[in-house]
């Protein structure tokens, strides 16, 4: 699905494109895990290890990746 969107990118097939949506989902950090605190959360949701941009620094970069992969 993203090699056939790159695909009509380039051969023009979607149009001018005004504006790009992407999402990368990680229900996991979407709860309070409370007294859990699993590995790979641990770090994300403490602004003092992770720093203001928390999880958004480390997953959102997936997202902006595959929108440029995408769109350029």
């Amino acid at each position: 699905m993203v090699k056939q969107a790159r695909q009509m990118m380039r051969h023009g097939e979607l149009g001018h494109i005004r504006k790009v949506v992407v999402e990368y989902p990680q229900g996991w950090l979407s709860t309070n895990l409370g007294s859990l605190r699993p590995k790979q959360a641990a770090w994300r949701t403490d602004p003092n290890r992770s720093g203001i941009a928390g999880a958004m620094g480390d997953i959102g970069t997936h997202a902006e990746n595959l929108a440029e992969y995408i769109t350029v």
